[in-house]
């Protein structure tokens, strides 16, 4: 008896796991597509250029305008004053940004006055074996999570 109780436990286990891996794996790729779609929102409320940068190695990604572009290059924006930036390796994600493929050079997706991307980017999400491509398209603008 105790043993069909300990090989339910080990299944029961095993599938909360793969049930968790999953769901953090989509609200990972749902945050990616959400901020995607608020910085085409914040370019074109505010008339200026947002830019999306994801860095692999570290798991991160951050929103910035043009000007916080510039400060960021030199060096001079802080965390606390500086752009928002996400870690998709920490809670609640815990997931890894496993490639990144832009139409331009560079890691990320810029989006101009319009709210327009000024290039294509795919990012490859990953977790626990399973992957989840978020992609937006320059001609049509539309972000797609598959």
């Amino acid at each position: 008896m105790l043993a069909v109780i300990g090989v339910v436990a080990t299944i029961g286990s095993v599938r909360y796991t793969g049930a968790l891996t999953t769901y953090r794996l989509d609200a990972a790729a749902a945050r990616v597509k959400a901020d995607l779609d608020q910085a085409a929102r914040k370019a074109r409320a505010t008339s200026s250029v947002v830019y999306v940068q994801f860095d692999a190695a570290s798991n991160v990604y951050r929103i910035l305008t043009s000007d916080e572009a510039g400060k960021n290059a030199q060096g001079s924006t802080t965390a606390a004053t500086g752009p928002l930036r996400v870690d998709l390796g920490a809670d609640p994600y815990r997931v890894k940004v496993r490639k990144i493929q832009s139409t331009l050079v560079g890691t990320g997706v810029g989006f101009n006055a319009y709210g327009r991307p000024m290039n294509g980017l795919s990012v490859m999400l990953s977790a626990g074996g399973r992957e989840r491509l978020v992609s937006i398209d320059v001609n049509s603008s539309a972000v797609s999570v598959r």
